[in-house]
């Protein structure tokens, strides 16, 4: 007897809808002025775990990756 399983890789639209809201509600101007903030608060984090000497960035900066902080 096979073992019978489905896979759902339905989502939910949301994230799609919050982001399309964003960008109508500000603008592309205010858009980008949001997401250069963004950008610009993970690469000041960054920089300060890497100060300590503890922590070792693992994405790129200055805008090159998404604005995350990975670090190990």
């Amino acid at each position: 007897m096979l073992a019978s399983f489905t896979l759902n890789f339905s989502k939910s639209a949301t994230q799609v809808i919050g982001q399309y809201y964003v960008l109508i509600r500000n603008g592309k101007s205010g858009f980008r002025a949001i997401m250069q903030s963004i950008t610009a608060t993970s690469d000041w984090l960054a920089a300060e775990l890497e100060s300590t000497g503890r922590f070792v960035r693992m994405n790129a900066g200055s805008g090159e990756s998404l604005p995350l902080v990975a670090f190990r």
